[in-house]
């Protein structure tokens, strides 16, 4: 099972996602002074970190070439890789426990996600730029957050409700035609309108496999 470490001041549903870990088998250490945060002596496979964490020692040696994935816990509604800290997936509060063990558990099976292709689109997340063919195409930060979210999300059914909370922070039902709309100005930029998957009356999945 995975050592996980959480740098942040655990409550609510923070809370019931260690209990949830630790239910699963996983170790969770939890790192709860930034001040007092030295890079950890022994190597985690995740690391969890809140908005006042993101510049303390621990984090910023995950974050080093070799370093274990980081999954920033945000009150702002904007992507780790777009807001200057370099960690693999973000989740905006509030959320259900369910869904921060959930991202957690991709990026254990899948790791860090800097980069990333499929056919002929090539997408680099850290530098903001995408590639459709070889030939270099623009995404507006909100198109980038949204393929973040299904790139985390791969080969697994989303639905409407759930791309609008981690893509764009809605916490309320909000207009799902919204992500419709986006879906298909990313089907096209990138020529994904194969593996972007439509699920009727369901959702959406990026088809890898």
């Amino acid at each position: 099972m995975a050592k996980i470490l959480f740098a942040g001041n655990p409550s609510g549903e923070t809370k019931e996602s260690i209990r949830q870990f630790v239910r699963r088998g996983h170790t969770v250490t939890v790192l709860d002074d930034p001040q007092a945060a030295h890079p950890p002596k022994e190597a985690y496979d995740l690391l969890l970190a809140e908005d006042d964490f993101a510049q303390c020692a621990s984090v910023k040696a995950a974050q080093q070439p070799g370093g274990c994935p980081v999954l920033r816990i945000t009150e702002k509604n904007v992507p780790a890789f777009l807001d200057g800290t370099a960690a693999d997936d973000y989740i905006v509060c509030p959320f259900p426990a369910a869904e921060l063990c959930a991202r957690a558990e991709r990026l254990l099976r899948h790791g860090s996600i800097r980069a990333f292709d499929l056919g002929g689109c090539h997408v680099e997340f850290a530098a903001h730029r995408a590639f459709s063919k070889g030939r270099e195409v623009s995404l507006t930060p909100q198109e980038f957050r949204l393929l973040y979210v299904l790139v985390c999300g791969r080969d697994q059914v989303m639905t409407r409700e759930q791309l609008l909370r981690a893509a764009w922070g809605f916490t309320v039902q909000g207009d799902t035609r919204t992500v419709d709309v986006h879906i298909q100005k990313l089907r096209k930029k990138l020529e994904i309108e194969t593996q972007l998957r439509t699920v009727h009356k369901v959702g959406y999945c990026l088809d890898t496999q």
